[in-house]
């Protein structure tokens, strides 16, 4: 099973959907999940878009026109040609720059796991401290936890862990003192977390981090054009997971030199 992961993509819904094109046409794979780790740039509402486009240059209308207009998922999820035709989930935690009013009334009509957050049910907005299972076959599933911006510091994390799981999303880094960090690596590693992934970076490269306890791997933010792996390959990547107990994060340069 392969799951793409992007970092911030700043509400370039258009940029991501031709990534994934890309990224079906060069291995003829499908992808039915995508995750997205924070700053999607989800607004319902034009003027809380334009107010953040004043704070953020990188915003881009394509988040208005897609949450209101059936013309990106029509070109993409239906009139897209062969292989290139999408046909996925997009599930994404909370970043800075997402509508946080939102969001949280979605939460509120359904407190538990995963909120469907657009009239199509492409995007699924993961509230933080919630979990979801992707199931590889009908003997065996994979838990992801997810951590929006709002998750406090790593102490606030490790006292919100779940009982079991396998994958930690996060917005940033564990972001307090190492002794705290490395508390909290440390309780990952006990319940089983085998991978965490965040998006806020500002690397020019994925990477990991320096943590020996619990492979850890940063993302950078979209380029804002409409086909932003021409212009880089490392706000991307891509979970491959081979059995229950094997998680391995390819970044995106990697991923399509394997190919």
């Amino acid at each position: 099973m392969i799951i793409p992961v992007f970092g911030r993509i700043y509400g370039n819904i258009e940029g991501l959907f031709n990534t994934l094109q890309h990224l079906q046409k060069k291995t003829g794979n499908t992808y039915s999940s995508v995750i997205q780790l924070g700053d999607m740039g989800y607004f319902k509402e034009k003027k809380l878009l334009q107010d953040m486009q004043k704070h953020e240059a990188r915003l881009l209308d394509g988040t208005y026109r897609f949450i209101t207009n059936h013309e990106l998922h029509d070109r993409y999820f239906i009139n897209a040609a062969g292989e290139e035709k999408l046909n996925c989930k997009i599930t994404f935690i909370e970043g800075v720059n997402d509508d946080h009013a939102l969001l949280q009334s979605l939460r509120n009509l359904h407190p538990v796991s995963c909120v469907r957050a657009d009239s199509y049910g492409m995007l699924q907005f993961l509230p933080t401290g919630e979990g979801i299972a992707y199931y590889i076959d009908r003997a065996r599933e994979v838990h992801v936890e997810g951590f929006g911006y709002n998750a406090g510091n790593a102490r606030e994390i490790e006292q919100n862990l779940p009982l079991t799981a396998d994958i930690l999303l996060s917005y940033s880094e564990f972001n307090t003192n190492k002794e705290a960090k490395k508390s909290c690596e440390e309780r990952c590693k006990e319940k089983g977390i085998a991978l965490h992934l965040y998006g806020l970076s500002n690397n020019s490269s994925s990477s990991t981090t320096s943590s020996v306890l619990l492979p850890t791997f940063a993302l950078t933010a979209m380029p804002s054009s409409l086909h932003p792996y021409k212009e880089n390959e490392n706000f991307f990547g891509c979970i491959q997971i081979s059995t229950k107990e094997d998680y391995t994060f390819i970044s995106g340069r990697d991923f399509l030199a394997e190919d």
